[in-house]
């Protein structure tokens, strides 16, 4: 290294390392108590977001005292902090903070912006902090220049767009929060254009990479619960329990490119309108690849357990390993998907699968079925390196012979799907 390469080194240790020494704790509570004019201390706190995330540098601390915080403008997140010298805004332990959105409208794009918007922002900590009515998203992390972002343990209730969204940005972490009310047409900003729909999912992650989503509580919304979308790669959606929800729990899909290196495990999606789980790619020149599905729990879904859909351009997806789940009375409450069950492959776009270990039982139309017959002696599966082996699979059932709007299946024989190994 050379010495200048040395001594910038050496001096951005030195300030990071004297920011954390000068790190403050900074208070905020609603009017009487908070007031703009104080100092910001335990005694005489903030009024408002306006006033004190603005003064927050490396290692500061906003403690937010409870009560609720009646916003007209989003509160916006722009804050640096650094690796060893995070910023935190957290809701004081024990007291319920509650920033209520009603009286925020979005500007021009409604669906871009947040009730908290966190852009240009980086090793910021968002804890304990409610989020309620808002005609946009609850809270909303946007990149390119966004990165190390954590939201934890809050809650966004009734929301037109994402309960929780981040847009392309890198290594955020949002855990134990808890999604309802997310996408309801009633909360539109007024004069809007009603939609067909409202804007994505309950929690979105789109085009985000080094991503952790786990021990979130996702359910009673109106779209899709946890979606993993666009060009994200690197990241985990793991121990989240999502239920009814008006689609489907889990969800993976490919826009605008690749997307890759994503693992479900350890999730619960139950009761839920749509399906349990689906994997996609509806967009066109996009691809899906290396994707882990295991150890979920898929039950008393609408629409089958698993679902490789053929929604969109249905584009290739390949690299997929499924295994260890539990999918269980699933299926038969959705009359336009056509036959519904456990495991549901009805896209031809995949190769390079593996199916194994898993336990799907009382599905209703079908255990597991492919869109390969095996009465035409082609064996497609084996052609796209399609391997569905020692699974546990009962009662087999072969409810699959009628029209679907998604194309043909066909449910695998016992001696294929069946074996006697418990998983």
């Amino acid at each position: 290294m050379s010495l200048y390469a040395c001594t910038q080194s050496a001096l951005l240790a030195g300030s990071v390392a004297l920011s954390a020494a000068h790190a403050a704790t900074y208070h905020l509570a609603p009017p009487p108590l908070g007031n703009d004019a104080h100092p910001g201390t335990t005694n005489k706190p903030w009024a408002t977001f306006a006033r004190a995330v603005p003064a927050l540098g490396p290692g500061d601390t906003l403690v937010v005292r409870g009560g609720t915080y009646a916003i007209t403008n989003h509160v916006s997140v722009a804050c640096t902090g650094a690796p060893s010298a995070w910023i935190t805004i957290a809701g004081h332990d024990g007291e319920a903070v509650v920033i209520d959105a009603s009286g925020c409208l979005p500007a021009r794009r409604q669906h871009t912006g947040g009730a908290i918007h966190v852009q240009n922002a980086s090793y910021v900590r968002i804890r304990n902090i409610s989020v309620r009515n808002s005609h946009a998203a609850g809270i909303l992390v946007r990149g390119p220049r966004t990165h190390h972002i954590d939201i934890l343990d809050c809650r966004v209730d009734r929301t037109y767009c994402p309960g929780i969204g981040v847009w392309n940005a890198e290594h955020i972490r949002v855990i134990g929060c808890e999604v309802t009310g997310a996408n309801m047409q009633e909360m539109r900003p007024p004069g809007a254009r009603r939609r067909r729909e409202a804007p994505h999912e309950a929690i979105s992650i789109a085009g985000v990479r080094f991503f952790d989503v786990a021990s979130n509580h996702v359910h009673h919304c109106e779209k899709e619960g946890i979606d993993v979308k666009e060009v994200s790669a690197h990241g985990r959606v793991h121990h989240n329990h999502v239920h009814h929800v008006r689609r489907q729990g889990l969800y993976v899909d490919a826009w605008f490119g690749l997307l890759e290196d994503i693992e479900f495990d350890h999730n619960l999606s139950e009761s839920n309108a749509f399906f349990g789980m689906a994997v996609s790619v509806e967009c066109r020149d996009s691809e899906l690849r290396d994707v882990r599905i295991h150890d979920n729990v898929f039950r008393r879904n609408g629409g089958s357990g698993l679902f490789f859909s053929v929604w969109g351009v249905d584009g290739p997806r390949s690299g997929i390993d499924v295994r260890d789940n539990i999918i269980i009375g699933n299926g038969g409450r959705l009359a336009w998907a056509g036959p519904t069950g456990g495991i549901d492959m009805k896209t031809r776009n995949c190769r390079d699968v593996l199916i194994t270990g898993n336990l799907c039982v009382s599905n209703a139309q079908f255990q597991i079925a492919t869109f390969d017959n095996p009465a035409d002696g082609l064996d497609e599966l084996a052609a796209q390196n399609i391997v569905i082996t020692n699974n546990c699979a009962f009662p087999f059932v072969d409810d699959t012979d009628h029209d679907s709007p998604y194309g043909r299946v066909y449910a695998l024989p016992s001696a294929h799907s069946a074996t006697n190994t418990p998983l």
